[in-house]
Order: C-alpha cells, then sequence, then structure tokens
C-alpha cells in the first residue's frame, strides 16, 4: 500500500495552521495542500470502486484548495482531523429509512478492514442547516473518506440547496441566512422567506420518511392476512397505502416546484 500522506502528520497539522492564519496562502503551501489532496483521491478511487463491486452507483467528490481553505477557517480545524476532503454519495433509487438503514449497514461492513472501524453518524436526528442524510466515515490507505447515503428525497432538497448557495452565498448551508435576505425574489416573497420555506419542506421530508417507516412493517403484516383477512382489514390497508401515496405526491410536487424556483433564478442571474 502506498504511504497515505506525502508528509508526516505534524507537517500536515502545521500545514493546516498555516492556511487557517494566513488570508493569502503562499505558493509552497498551495503546492503542498495540493499533494495531500492527491493522496486522498487515490483512496478515493478505491472507495468508489469497492462500492460498485457490491452493486452501488456512487457519484464523488473532492475539495477544492479554496473550499478546504474556508473549512479551515470557518471551522477552526485541523486540517488531519477533516472528515469529508474526499467524498462519495450513495442515492438510493426508491425506499426511505429503512431500506437507507440496510444500505448504511452494507456500506460500513465493506470496510471494516481499515485502520479505525466505520463510524456512522445519523444527520436525521441531528439535521445540519436542514440537512439531512446518514455519513459513513470510512478508513481507506489510511485516510478517512465519507461516504453519504440519502434517500432520493434527501437528496432532491440537498441538490437544491446546492444551487440556492450558489445563488444566495454558501453560507446557508451552514445555518446562516442567505444572502441580502430582504431582497424579493417573486412577487412579495423575500429571501429569507423561500429560505424558511426550504427549511420547513426538509422537516416535512423528514416527517413524511418516519411516518413512511412505521407504517411499512404494519402493512406487511397486514398483507400477510390476505386475502383470507376480513375485508375491514383490506379496507384499511388500502386507506393506509392511499394516504401514504397521496402525501408522497405531494411532497414531490413541492420539490418540483422549488427546483423551478431555482431554476428560473438561475436563469434571470
Amino acid at each position: 500500500m502506498p504511504p497515505p500522506l506525502p508528509i508526516s502528520n505534524s507537517a500536515v497539522e502545521r500545514l493546516g495552521r498555516r492556511l487557517a492564519a494566513h488570508e493569502d496562502a503562499s505558493d509552497e503551501d498551495r503546492e503542498l495542500l495540493l499533494q495531500v489532496l492527491s493522496a486522498y483521491s487515490v483512496a478515493l478511487v478505491e472507495v468508489q470502486e469497492r462500492l460498485r463491486a457490491a452493486g452501488f452507483e456512487p457519484t464523488s467528490r473532492e475539495k477544492t484548495t479554496d473550499t478546504l481553505v474556508q473549512k479551515l477557517r470557518r471551522e477552526r480545524s485541523n486540517l488531519r482531523s477533516v472528515q469529508d476532503i474526499a467524498g462519495a454519495r450513495i442515492t438510493l433509487r426508491a425506499g426511505g429509512r429503512r431500506e437507507q438503514d440496510i444500505a448504511v449497514e452494507h456500506v460500513r461492513g465493506l470496510f471494516l478492514d481499515g485502520l479505525r472501524p466505520p463510524r456512522v453518524r445519523d444527520r436525521r436526528t441531528e439535521p445540519s442547516a436542514g440537512y439531512r442524510a446518514v455519513p459513513v466515515v470510512v478508513t481507506c490507505q489510511g485516510l478517512p473518506v465519507e461516504i453519504q447515503v440519502r434517500t432520493q428525497y434527501q437528496d432532491r432538497w440537498a441538490q437544491v440547496v446546492e444551487r440556492l448557495g450558489d445563488l444566495w452565498g454558501r453560507g446557508i448551508r451552514y445555518g446562516e441566512p442567505p444572502e441580502e435576505p430582504e431582497r424579493v425574489v417573486v412577487g412579495a416573497t423575500t429571501r429569507r422567506q423561500v429560505w424558511e420555506l426550504v427549511e420547513e419542506l426538509s422537516e416535512t421530508i423528514d416527517e413524511w420518511e418516519r411516518v413512511q417507516a412505521q407504517a411499512a412493517p404494519l402493512l406487511e403484516a397486514v398483507a400477510q392476512l390476505l386475502p383470507t383477512g376480513p375485508s375491514a382489514v383490506v379496507d384499511e390497508r388500502a386507506t393506509v397505502q392511499q394516504a401514504l401515496a397521496t402525501s408522497e405526491g405531494m411532497l414531490s410536487r413541492s420539490l418540483a416546484g422549488l427546483a423551478a424556483l431555482v431554476d428560473r433564478l438561475e436563469e434571470d442571474r
């Protein structure tokens, strides 16, 4: 296995402190940071290969030098301790929380051979500025790589917020209000009001996914009684299924409407 980093851990820490402390990084430090990021890139490639071999379809992203420096300054974190320098994302094609939990356990099991055991943080119960997912930090080639596991609705919400961040300032991803919050977007609606609706939609998605996860085993148990069960049971099951389908349809339309609004904002930019 190749050495995980081109410099020692202590040198990485010193590099991180210099980058966080100075507004303009020196050419030498930027070159050194690129070498560090290159090592993470190699680890990320292996992570993706393992995930694909297991049947997942991951996408990936690596922090740019500017994004990483901004994170170090914003969070005053240590470069060596940053867990998401390199990351992969798995978005479920279908299903909700139960399928997400199954996928997380599968991912965790793929990387039990790392120097450190995989670490799971449930961002569904601890959302960050509305963002929900289940990150799994694994160790590959001695380096941490973060794998985000999302449901389709968590992903659709996050994609919209990414685009809004490009329009209204990336600070919204970290709990800050949008830039020019009282600026009117459409009609009499301001950026602040739109962002409040986006945050509410995150709560709605989470509530629907929790209800769906709770209802699923009950519907499966009822299904075992069919077609021999009493007609009242059959009718109740159909009612629950219809209610879930109706609420999911409303949720999907809300996300589509939000994405359409962002399309319009991007065109008017």
